[in-house]
């Protein structure tokens, strides 16, 4: 048994404890009434023209990824690719177009801009139809991040 007195402390009934937790109260159910659901889910057209008022709608240009440079030319797979892949579109040589780009919807960012997506995608025209890759490039590493978000970095456990 202690022989310490026990302190209880009580927030007050009213003040400003009451007065600032109410309107937090208020919000947080407020919000969680509006999550997004099936029926509230952003169709393509809102989501354009809300990537169109991030990037100040210039005229005339992708709503993202606005800067790019086209380019076309053949797609020739490597000798030993059919060891791989069996898709038609990756067994022989076909034309090609390809985009390099830089994510976006300013397309006066410049080439040098640290904190943007690259992208670059490649259509190979096969026979019948078409083969769509594209690859981004995002400026982060996923290393950087589990390590920042680890509570004791340089300790991995493998289970």
């Amino acid at each position: 048994m202690s022989t310490h007195p026990r302190h209880h402390i009580q927030a007050p009934a009213s003040g400003w404890v009451r007065n600032a937790a109410m309107p937090l109260l208020s919000a947080a159910l407020l919000s969680a009434s509006a999550l997004p659901t099936p029926a509230t889910a952003a169709d393509p057209q809102s989501l354009v023209e809300a990537l169109k008022t991030v990037a100040g709608n210039p005229p005339g240009v992708r709503a993202t990824f606005a800067k790019g440079q086209c380019v076309r030319g053949t797609y020739t797979p490597a000798d030993d690719v059919g060891q791989v892949k069996r898709s038609v579109s990756f067994t022989r040589s076909w034309p090609a177009i390809g985009r390099f780009s830089v994510g976006g919807g300013n397309p006066s960012v410049p080439d040098t801009a640290k904190n943007v997506l690259r992208g670059f995608s490649i259509n190979i025209l096969s026979d019948g139809g078409a083969t769509h890759l594209l690859f981004e490039n995002a400026p982060v590493h996923f290393a950087n991040a589990g390590v920042s978000a680890c509570p004791r970095p340089g300790v991995i456990a493998i289970a």
